[in-house]
């Protein structure tokens, strides 16, 4: 459960993070289209995506990936995925200020909120902060722009308890543009057996 704890990320107001108030409509609609597309996805009954492997030996099977048109398709995905992996294993070790350098400024965020705009490093840290569980990087699937990363919850250092949410899974939708994450968009996990039931509280 990528969580909000008590002192965490500020939502008090509509849509608003430290202050900072939602990006224009039109990318508000942006990320809302993008949460359909995956919605879709979920709803065939089996993820696509070239993926990492999944380090839990669940052999859970992955179609093909989505076609792209660009010829270094293959060289942003690398590129996205190592960015989400290097996210994740700063969180987990406690560094939020180093995991909060790595959202690009301005960015979206997404834990279950409605969108939130991230315009500063210390909004970035606010938001992850917010997130008390730490995470490993069990598998990815190239969505078009996007990058679903699949991840199995652990404690960290630093701020909340993931407490009962420790060994659970969450997906998150990651857009990277220049080794920044641009977009970070929970999303629901897989509903067909595959993964552990979804937590109750916010990813």
């Amino acid at each position: 459960m990528f969580a909000c704890d008590g002192d965490g990320m500020q939502t008090s107001g509509a849509g608003y993070l430290g202050g900072v108030g939602l990006a224009p409509a039109t990318v508000v609609a942006m990320l809302a289209a993008l949460l359909a597309s995956i919605a879709l996805g979920a709803c065939s009954g089996a993820d696509s995506g070239s993926g990492t492997a999944d380090s839990t030996g669940s052999g859970a099977a992955q179609g093909p990936a989505e076609p792209r048109d660009e010829d270094d398709s293959g060289d942003s995905e690398d590129e996205a995925v190592a960015v989400i992996e290097r996210w994740s294993e700063t969180l987990r070790g406690g560094d939020e200020r180093g995991a909060a350098e790595l959202f690009a400024t301005p960015s979206l965020v997404d834990n279950g909120t409605g969108p939130l705009s991230i315009e500063t490093t210390d909004d970035a840290l606010a938001f992850n902060r917010s997130l008390p569980c730490g995470a490993v990087l069990l598998g990815t699937e190239a969505r078009g722009e996007l990058t679903i990363a699949t991840f199995r919850l652990t404690e960290r250092p630093g701020s909340g308890t993931c407490g009962p949410g420790v060994g659970s899974r969450a997906r998150t939708a990651f857009e990277v543009a220049d080794g920044s994450i641009t977009v970070w968009q929970r999303v629901p996990t897989r509903g067909d057996g595959s993964t552990e039931p979804a937590p109750t509280d916010p990813v």
